[in-house]
């Protein structure tokens, strides 16, 4: 009944990656809505927006041999496609790619015409084996040589390992078939340092599904990972749980805490992200479209390094490339036809738009925004006082590692800070900087390396505090 209710108030319905869904599964959601709502119309009346891009990887779908054409797969084979009287609006500008170089490079990809300019662009990347210690994220098509190498890398962290096991209930049947498709492996185990993504989205706390970071340390009251996110904010990643619901009834629930090993990830898995500095063997590469999304996901050329790249799987899907086309030809057919209405026209449509969904036209008062008090500034008052790290963590119900991350934002604003009290001795402090000198770099991981080769206790947030005191800036890609 919930999902009836809500499928039948339903006004808009926006599906992302469109290119990853299935044409059969489409057609399946448009029998849903056409079923439920009781409306023999397209979606059952309600208006669609599809966002994507075709060039991406297709649909993952199990397949028998009698089904070797992925081109009909694709989203727009659905039988639905052709009646839903789509309005096209194809975005031409290009935000994640800052080097003319690659952008040419990709932009000749999606036309199928590969010159050799570009394929001696791409073979200026190639380096003959990896770079010992590289933070750079690697992709690879398959699955198996990215399980292999985030073994490898794990292996070589010390210090003490926790382990996190996947918990079920209910349909036993249900529980089984959940374990084995959820990202989060059934058996986590982590250590100080290993890299991290997280594999579903929490909002609240701040991170996605692919979010990146490392491990910088463990809860103290209930042992979960304190993670560091690329963008340099610290989440405790907390058990999440994924389930099976029927109305309303959940049948099935699995927990674990929401991450996996990062240090190399699938091409698939990396779709969506914009990465600075990484490094690919596309030497595998089965499906069209993989080394393409591969490549997109480098910001420049310099920031990309290819240890190999099967150059027979280079070209995208001829059946795209044509779909392609159509909707460039589309879309200038329609932003003529919009461009064309006058103001008064334009504002009917507006108002048609809002009253369609549900909205209303009669004017409300202005909404009085109570400005937000930031966190960190909480954390200057109690410091203020006098109070330790320690104490305004407790005092605030945060980890520790928050508390500093408050501390680093203070910082580098360069804010009116008072003293600072420090929960290690000044020996230590001098020890934190030998080893910025030494390592070369302000990165959690190198300097906990060094230090705990000099015998010290150190943790990540004394570390962290230290190059407040010491005034070492953070590493940009920490």
């Amino acid at each position: 009944k919930y999902l009836y209710d809500r499928l039948n108030k339903l006004k808009v319905l926006i599906i992302d990656e469109i290119s990853m869904l299935h044409a059969k599964r489409l057609d399946m959601v448009d029998h849903v809505l056409r079923t439920l709502r009781r409306r023999d119309a397209p979606f059952g009346g309600v208006q669609v927006v599809l966002s994507g891009d075709f060039f991406q990887l297709p649909p993952v779908t199990k397949r028998t041999a009698e089904e070797k054409n992925l081109d009909d797969e694709f989203a727009f084979r659905a039988e639905v496609w052709g009646d839903l009287n789509l309005i096209i609006c194809y975005l031409e500008e290009q935000h994640r790619q800052t080097d003319d170089g690659l952008v040419r490079v990709l932009n000749e990809m999606r036309s199928g015409e590969l010159s050799e300019d570009a394929i001696e662009l791409l073979r200026s990347r190639f380096a003959d084996e990896p770079v010992a210690d590289s933070q750079a994220t690697k992709l690879y098509p398959h699955n198996v040589d990215v399980d292999v190498i985030n073994a490898s890398e794990y292996a070589k962290l010390s210090g003490p390992e926790h382990v996190y096991n996947m918990h079920g209930k209910g349909n036993p049947q249900l529980v089984e078939a959940m374990k084995s498709t959820c990202l989060a492996p059934a058996e986590l185990r982590l250590r100080e340092g290993a890299l991290v993504m997280f594999v579903k989205n929490n909002f609240e706390e701040g991170y996605v599904n692919g979010t990146l970071g490392e491990v910088i340390g463990f809860d103290s009251d209930n042992g979960f990972p304190i993670v560091l996110t690329k963008s340099g904010e610290q989440i405790l990643a907390a058990p999440m749980d994924w389930h099976i619901e029927d109305n309303g009834k959940v049948l099935a629930e699995i927990a674990q805490i929401p991450l996996r090993y990062a240090w190399a990830i699938t091409v698939h898995k990396s779709q969506g992200m914009s990465l600075d500095s990484v490094e690919m063997d596309l030497s595998k590469a089965f499906a069209p479209g993989q080394v393409y999304v591969a490549l997109s996901r480098a910001r420049t050329l310099k920031g990309l390094t290819l240890y190999g790249i099967n150059f027979g799987r280079i070209a995208v899907s001829e059946a795209v490339r044509d779909f392609d086309i159509e909707m460039q030809t589309l879309s200038q057919k329609h932003t003529k036809e919009f461009t064309s209405f006058d103001q008064k026209r334009k504002e009917e449509l507006h108002i048609d738009f809002i009253r369609a969904s549900g909205g209303s036209l009669t004017p409300v008062g202005p909404k009085i925004k109570v400005p937000k008090i930031p966190s960190e500034n909480k954390t200057l008052e109690l410091l203020k006082q006098g109070m330790t790290v320690a104490e305004i963590a407790k005092e605030r119900g945060l980890v520790i590692g928050t508390i500093v991350s408050h501390l680093e934002k203070m910082y580098e604003r360069g804010d009116e800070m008072p003293t600072i009290p420090m929960p290690f001795s000044k020996d230590d402090l001098h020890l934190v900087s030998d080893a910025y000198t030494m390592v070369k770099t302000s990165k959690l991981t190198p300097l906990k390396n060094y230090l705990e080769k000099k015998k010290s206790k150190l943790s990540f947030e004394d570390i962290r505090l230290a190059r407040i005191l010491l005034a070492i800036p953070r590493d940009s890609q920490e």
